[in-house]
């Protein structure tokens, strides 16, 4: 399995406070969602979009390999990284 992150879109969800972000292996499209206990783990408090955002982007090295790790164990299509992840 090889997983790219070719798409550098991310969405920021204020209601459920986690970002979106999507990868792909071979043709097939992966959804990762990273939860506020994650971003906070790496980030400290967060309160605003501009704030995850910007947490987001500092660590996206770290998240895409949690991403990667998370498609390794179960190869499902959506996953949810949380602060155990990291």
């Amino acid at each position: 399995m090889s997983i790219h992150y070719p798409n550098p879109s991310r969405s920021f969800d204020p209601d459920k406070r986690h970002i979106t972000f999507w990868g792909s292996d071979r043709a097939l499209e992966l959804t990762f969602v990273i939860d506020d206990t994650a971003l906070e783990k790496l980030a400290g408090t967060l309160t605003t979009e501009p704030e995850f955002l910007a947490a987001f982007d500092a660590n996206r090295s770290l998240i895409e390999a949690a991403g990667t790790k998370a498609y390794e164990r179960d190869s499902q299509h959506f996953h949810i990284l949380s602060a155990s992840d990291f």
